[in-house]
């Protein structure tokens, strides 16, 4: 069993609020946001249901310019 696949089900959020879900993670999985950028201080990840003890090895945050939220998909700039 991978490290991601140990996770069920988590949520993000962001200065408290909560603007992701979802279920597995690996080293490809990403949320976009389909408001578009999310500011805030304090970014968190809650672990809501595992099989068994969930490792995390790496988080990071990503932003890209070429992603348009209402288009949903890359446009050219």
């Amino acid at each position: 069993m991978g490290i991601g696949q140990r996770i069920k089900r988590h949520a993000i959020y962001v200065d408290g609020k909560r603007v992701a879900n979802g279920t597995t993670v690996g080293y490809k999985r990403l949320h976009r946001f389909e408001r578009g950028v999310v500011y805030g201080q304090i970014v968190r990840i809650r672990i809501e249901d595992s099989k068994g003890l969930p490792l995390i090895s790496s988080v990071g945050l990503h932003f890209d310019p070429y992603w348009h939220p209402s288009e949903g998909s890359y446009f050219d700039m």
